[in-house]
């Protein structure tokens, strides 16, 4: 069974805005979602946070292309959040999850990792520094 994987921020803004060292791996991860290795998720504020940290830190025209390429792409599903979404998710018990994670469990496709960069690198190789919610590696990525 294919898993259902919420894709967290900072995985996308290393491949839009090319941030060493994690460049790489989050591109690996990314081409791993277009092989068909885990069907992508990320929700409605992922996609804002992204055009905002593009802008940012390159240009505008560089977040409407990281967005449109979010927003195009056939293996990714964009969740919806909103006011009852974020309610749910404040008063969860995932602790410092609870609002990162939010749209996940109301989208009909629970997702049941949420994988992210571990902020505290390992020097471990490929996807060690990758974690899923339950704190174990996420997989292999070639």
């Amino acid at each position: 069974m294919i898993p259902n994987v919420l894709i967290d921020t900072d995985v996308l803004l290393d491949v839009f805005l090319e941030r060493e060292p994690h460049y790489t791996n989050s591109k690996n991860v990314l081409y791993m979602l277009d092989d068909g290795g885990f069907h992508g998720f990320i929700t409605a504020t992922i996609v804002v946070n992204v055009f905002y940290h593009v802008e940012k830190y390159k240009n505008l025209e560089r977040a409407f292309a990281s967005v449109e390429r979010l927003l195009t792409n056939p293996d990714l599903v964009v969740l919806g959040v909103n006011k009852s979404i974020l309610m749910k998710a404040l008063y969860s018990g995932f602790r410092d999850d609870r609002l990162r994670g939010c749209g996940a469990s109301d989208s009909g496709k629970c997702c049941g990792t949420r994988l992210y960069r571990n902020p505290k690198p390992t020097g471990l190789s490929r996807l060690a520094n990758y974690r899923s919610i339950a704190g174990g590696t996420f997989g292999k990525i070639e």
